[in-house]
């Protein structure tokens, strides 16, 4: 039987834990909120960048939100709600990219805690103009011959040999559909499933159906 005395020391050992993740989630989202003009200097410095999403047509803009993050204008660096989804926003996607080697969740999904707390710390000092700007130069878009290739500029000239102003509506489809697992979906190696994907993308566009949930990132329960 527990006593009183017991009940009382490991509730100082839970308050105590809580204040210790208090603590360091405050810490980094502080030590984040400072680091993150850094970060995207230090990005743009080494990349070229040489998209920006004013040139997109509104209608590329629009699909490229609805499919990968439709709430991005409005929500603080996370969404966890928003069907269809899933649970990593643009703006999660950057910190993968500027804060991180190698991103793994790890033992209990530690990785993913530090990742979404930084998001809301970056999303907090980053105008989202400039967070889409930096997606549509940073994102991962499958690999070629050794190399990754990264960015909608360097993706059309690798997959379509041809600039990205040149593309068509088409290929643009192509290329967002290979966003949410880029070697799955890849236009090189799985062109079958690359179409199929962008089938159920233009459905979702045209409005004939909607995902069931926040993880129906494929669609594939996509609902009239």
């Amino acid at each position: 039987m527990v006593t009183g005395k017991l009940l009382r020391v490991i509730l100082k050992v839970v308050v105590l834990l809580a204040l210790a993740v208090l603590v360091a989630s405050a810490s980094q989202f502080i030590w984040a909120y400072f680091t993150s003009p850094q970060s995207v200097a230090r990005f743009e410095h080494s990349t070229t960048m040489p998209l920006d999403p004013k040139y997109f047509s509104e209608s590329r803009r629009d699909w490229l939100l609805t499919v990968d993050d439709p709430t991005f204008y409005d929500h603080h660096g996370i969404d966890g709600r928003t069907r269809g989804a899933g649970y990593t926003t643009i703006t999660q996607g950057l910190v993968k990219i500027l804060f991180f080697d190698d991103f793994r969740p790890g033992l209990f999904r530690w990785r993913k805690v530090k990742q979404t707390i930084i998001a809301l710390a970056f999303n907090a000092r980053i105008s989202k103009d400039e967070q889409l700007m930096l997606f549509v130069n940073a994102v991962y878009l499958g690999s070629r011959d050794g190399h990754d290739v990264r960015g909608f500029s360097a993706a059309s000239e690798e997959y379509f040999g041809k600039p990205f102003a040149q593309i068509s509506d088409e290929e643009y489809l192509q290329l967002l559909a290979m966003i949410l697992a880029p070697d799955k979906f890849s236009i090189a190696t799985h062109p079958d499933k690359n179409r199929e994907r962008v089938q159920r993308i233009r459905r979702l566009l045209a409005g004939e159906c909607r995902p069931v949930g926040v993880q129906d990132v494929e669609y594939e329960e996509c609902v009239p």
